[in-house]
């Protein structure tokens, strides 16, 4: 129609002030000072012209047609994801979203059977090279233990030593006799793989560790057993438990360095993840306009007030 309207205009202005017997004009109202002679051509320009110039007047532009994006993201970045979803739904409402949590393998799985749009993971696996992808975060894993636990730091070798079973009572940590019970996340869990390659860089874990499918069955089990130890990533506790972590949990800082977010962005503390939105290489315009919106200054700032850091660029 956009096309239609232009070329009708362009007809008009061509015909415009062309002189025909004593006619200045092409117009009904002119048409009557025409001699008789020329009022059937005048007559004919005016069949052709008319419908072309009621189109002009009356052309509109088409909606956008709505479109669902599915997002399989982990569960540490659900909260977020829904809220920068609705902050993008304002500006595009004929974009919506539905989002589903699994792991970072699971995600993959569900992106790569057409089953999701995007996967919001928390590690990238091998052959993560036949997908797009792009940083969207910086995020802590947050060590956490017993409340009434005494300790505040642990060193990257001793969390290793912890984790493989060669230290099972917190009384050779300085801490009260109490066997150590370490919490783990499910295989195929990007904070699962994550830790393995920071802490455990090929130590095995201890056949006696316990595990868990999400944050927050780690956080509950850490909660109430008192020799517990485990990680959860720090958006998925904050969003769990809000201003209450502090007091359900005892946070333990990882070679005296705090999980803050200065030292996600100075990469100073070392047990930290990225964030990433993976798309397929096919993905439709409104996933890259989605993704892009996520990597751009609203998205951004939306990633700091949830104590994230920027992506890396």
């Amino acid at each position: 129609m956009g096309k239609m309207s232009r070329w009708a205009g362009e007809q008009v202005s061509r015909w415009e002030g062309v002189r025909v017997g004593r006619c200045e004009k092409i117009s009904p109202s002119h048409l009557l000072t025409c001699t008789p002679a020329h009022r059937p051509v005048f007559l004919m320009l005016l069949t052709f012209l008319l419908p072309l110039l009621s189109a002009c007047g009356g052309a509109t532009v088409e909606p956008p047609l709505p479109v669902t994006l599915t997002i399989s993201s982990v569960g540490s970045a659900s909260q977020l994801i829904q809220e920068l979803g609705d902050q993008f739904f304002q500006a595009n409402p004929h974009i919506s979203f539905e989002i589903a949590s699994a792991n970072s393998t699971r995600s993959l799985e569900h992106l790569a059977a057409g089953e999701a749009d995007i996967a919001l993971i928390s590690h990238l696996p091998p052959g993560i090279e036949q997908f797009q992808y792009a940083p969207i975060a910086r995020d802590a894993l947050l060590l956490v233990a017993h409340p009434n636990n005494p300790l505040d730091n642990l060193s990257l070798s001793e969390l290793t030593r912890l984790y493989s079973g060669q230290v099972y009572d917190w009384r050779k940590m300085g801490g009260p006799s109490e066997e150590v019970q370490v919490v783990v996340r499910e295989r195929g869990s990007g904070l699962k793989a994550v830790f393995d390659e920071v802490v455990m860089m090929g130590e095995r874990i201890t056949p006696n560790a316990r595990i868990f499918p999400n944050g927050k069955a780690v956080s509950n089990y850490a909660a109430q057993e008192r020799g517990a130890i485990g990680y959860v990533s720090a958006a998925g506790a904050s969003a769990l438990l809000g201003a209450d972590l502090q007091d359900a949990l005892k946070i333990i800082t990882l070679n005296d360095i705090s999980p803050a977010p200065e030292n996600l962005r100075n990469q100073a503390y070392p047990l930290a993840y990225t964030l990433y939105a993976v798309t397929t290489p096919d993905a439709p315009s409104e996933v890259r306009e989605f993704v892009d919106y996520l990597r751009g200054p609203a998205g951004q700032a939306l990633v700091e007030a949830y104590g994230m850091a920027r992506a890396d660029r």
